[in-house]
């Protein structure tokens, strides 16, 4: 007769419960701890006194012409240089629509030649400014801000913040 071995390691839902809860308790210990510091006097090291976190300095300010020159000049060193980056990117408004593919609000912004956009950009909108993406009109000139992302001659930026609208 063979016998079944079954591992300890098996918790089950009833353990997989309760261990959510010992975690859910730990968590519940810890931020009272992080909180007593700034109560105390405590100065916090995560934000400035604004109570904002710093917005980091974009590596740098193009207009989606130049990327896109940069791009065709020399595809390979542009990405090297841009790829992951924070960018701010200046262009004319296309279209804000709903990528039912990646399920997120986009921005596309490019130069206008001829009547038709040339060199686009697609800007990933962040939730909490969507009502401030969608108030942008069709021509209208626009900064934006994102972490770049190049694939081929596409470029992306993702969670982009409006820097500045005329």
């Amino acid at each position: 007769m063979m016998r079944q071995y079954t591992s300890r390691r098996s918790v089950g839902v009833r353990g997989a419960a309760r261990m959510a809860a010992w975690m859910l308790a730990g968590w519940m210990l810890m931020i009272p701890m992080a909180c007593d510091n700034a109560e105390q006097g405590g100065k916090a090291t995560t934000q400035p006194a604004q109570g904002k976190p710093a917005d980091p300095a974009p590596v740098a300010s193009l207009t989606a012409g130049a990327i896109h020159a940069a791009i065709q000049k020399d595809r390979t060193g542009t990405k090297e240089k841009y790829q992951g980056e924070l960018l701010e990117v200046e262009g004319v408004v296309d279209e804000y629509y709903f990528n039912k593919t990646a399920e997120k609000h986009m921005l596309r912004i490019g130069e206008m030649k001829d009547g038709k956009l040339v060199n686009p950009v697609e800007c990933f909108i962040q939730p909490a400014d969507e009502a401030l993406f969608k108030a942008l009109k069709p021509g209208q000139r626009v900064k934006v801000r994102g972490e770049c992302s190049i694939d081929l001659i596409l470029v992306y930026l993702s969670e982009c913040k409006l820097v500045e609208k005329p």
